[in-house]
């Protein structure tokens, strides 16, 4: 599952790393656990392509640190301009769909916080609603609604 966010922002699950081969320019890995057959499928991607692995358990929300080195990583990958970027996680349902709403809404620098939502909205279905479930998602958001 490849979803495309925006021209240079993707987003899907552990396959969609197979899916963009030849097509994106640097990867962010937000799944907390991966097995086999993810790793293999990363052996074969071109050296030129930025790997970066930002792992996060389920149901562990993630702190200001890791906000902090999810924005570095982002403007690392935007000053040198490796787009696309995919960002995915292993199913492809919840952080690999925030960390690409955030990475756009970061990117984005005029903060429009609710047009990126109503966009993930229209891609992920009931994306903005909260879900006590989706801890990763829920603190990603309160960090973008506290930083604006």
């Amino acid at each position: 599952m490849l979803v495309k966010l925006t021209p240079d922002i993707w987003f899907g699950d552990k396959r969609s790393v197979a899916e963009s081969r030849g097509k994106i320019r640097s990867i962010i890995n937000v799944a907390h656990v991966i097995r086999q057959p993810y790793w293999s499928n990363l052996e074969s991607l071109d050296w030129k392509i930025w790997y970066f692995k930002l792992a996060c358990p389920d149901r562990v929300a993630v702190n200001y640190e890791y906000m902090h080195a999810m924005e570095g990583i982002l403007r690392f990958i935007d000053e040198a301009q490796k787009f696309p970027l995919l960002c995915h996680c292993q199913l492809g349902k919840h952080r690999g769909p925030t960390a690409a709403f955030f990475a756009a809404y970061t990117l984005d620098g005029s903060c429009r916080l609710e047009y990126w939502l109503a966009e993930m909205d229209r891609l992920v279905p009931k994306f903005s609603k909260f879900d006590e479930r989706k801890v990763y998602r829920k603190a990603v958001l309160d960090y973008c609604k506290n930083a604006t």
